[in-house]
């Protein structure tokens, strides 16, 4: 590169601008061009050099050392000083810089301007400054933001590990719960086993109903919402209306009889007042296991694993579901599961759990009056 082109060069840069045909004319005479290959080092981090560089052509990468290994940070192009610290103050490198292509920078000596040119170096100082400030500015915006995505990914994680505590406390509490249930002998259909039901889901619900205190998640992000409740009623009818005429046709193709009006010893051991109580019990119950189950830990799931589409999410979910009910049977802990997966599919869809609630309530009145449940 020819002094006539340095010279074309630095009048067209907005940073010498300012500067006299005389001080342009020295800046091009004691500026040198060096190139430097893709992957080059220019300087390394804590060189003692006070020289100034201007980006020709090409580009840099920047890397700071942290624990004994460098770490990328930024990358420069054309028109972009390197090295302005030094410049400035003197002090070490703060960065290494290494070239991302096949590069050309302007070198333009701090000790020739020093010696020769002072009142030259006093003038491009408070421009190289303020070029110092600039970047500090942008890097303070930068590592707010970056603190801040910290701050979020941790508090996730904190999230995550009461989650998991919960997830183990809830599983532990239903052992615990099964265990009393043998122990009683409480399968009879009566108030003992209503209030039984209630107790298991209470206890084991516990857990993850003491996280929405702890964090004090907003309702409607967990599907308490009056939002697109038309279209998930509608569609969650037809959907529950669909599935429950498959899981009867299912049955018939498999040979599997059952009494749709009730088996005989079911309706001779309930009361008409008691079977009412259950059903409006029955209604609150899946209100309340949608709730935790939806959105409480199906929405949580999908944060934590940051399940963009969600189906990993609602497998997860509905697998937990599903063993969940492994103490009444297995059949019904496969029924649950395949359940589960069709309402967490209409939950991610509505993101409103009073449609998936009204469905979860028919097919287990469905399951019950059958004597499938």
């Amino acid at each position: 590169m020819s002094k006539q082109e340095i010279s074309d060069y630095i009048r067209d840069a907005g940073f010498f601008k300012d500067l006299s045909k005389d001080q342009l004319a020295i800046i091009t005479d004691i500026s040198e061009i060096e190139s430097y290959a893709n992957s080059e080092v220019v300087f390394k981090e804590g060189e003692k050099s006070r020289d100034l560089f201007l980006i020709i052509s090409g580009g840099v990468d920047l890397y700071k050392l942290s624990q004994h290994k460098y770490v990328f940070f930024t990358s420069l192009d054309t028109n972009n000083f390197i090295g302005e610290m030094a410049f400035v103050d003197g002090s070490p490198r703060s960065a290494k810089v290494i070239s991302n292509n096949d590069t050309k920078l302007m070198k333009i000596s701090y000790a020739f301007l020093e010696k020769n040119h002072p009142k030259l170096l006093n003038i491009l100082m408070p421009k190289i400054a303020r070029i110092i400030m600039e970047r500090l500015r942008k890097s303070t915006s930068t590592h707010v933001q970056t603190i801040e995505k910290n701050l979020q990914q941790f508090k996730i994680q904190n999230e995550f590990g009461y989650f998991f505590i919960a997830i183990i406390m809830a599983f532990a509490t239903s052992a615990f719960m099964n265990k009393i249930l043998e122990h009683f002998n409480i399968y009879e259909p009566g108030y003992s086993t209503l209030l039984y039901s209630w107790a298991y889901l209470i206890t084991v619900s516990a857990p993850f109903l003491a996280l929405l205190c702890i964090f004090k998640y907003k309702l409607s992000t967990l599907g308490v919402t009056s939002k697109n409740l038309r279209v998930s009623l509608v569609e969650s009818v037809i959907v529950g209306s669909i599935a429950i005429l498959l899981l009867f046709g299912t049955f018939s193709v498999l040979g599997i009889e059952v009494d749709i009006l009730g088996d005989v010893d079911y309706r001779e051991n309930v009361s008409s007042t008691f079977f009412t109580l259950k059903l409006i019990t029955y209604m609150i119950h899946s209100v309340l296991q949608e709730f935790v189950a939806r959105g409480l830990l199906q929405h949580s799931i999908q944060r934590f694993l940051r399940d963009r589409r969600g189906i990993k999410s609602v497998l997860i979910t509905s697998t937990l579901f599903g063993v969940g009910h492994l103490h009444i049977t297995i059949s019904v802990a496969a029924m649950t599961f395949a359940v589960s997966v069709l309402l967490g599919l209409l939950f991610l869809r509505h993101k409103n759990i009073w449609g998936i609630s009204l469905v979860h309530f028919a097919m287990g009145v469905v399951g019950i009056v059958s004597g499938v449940i």
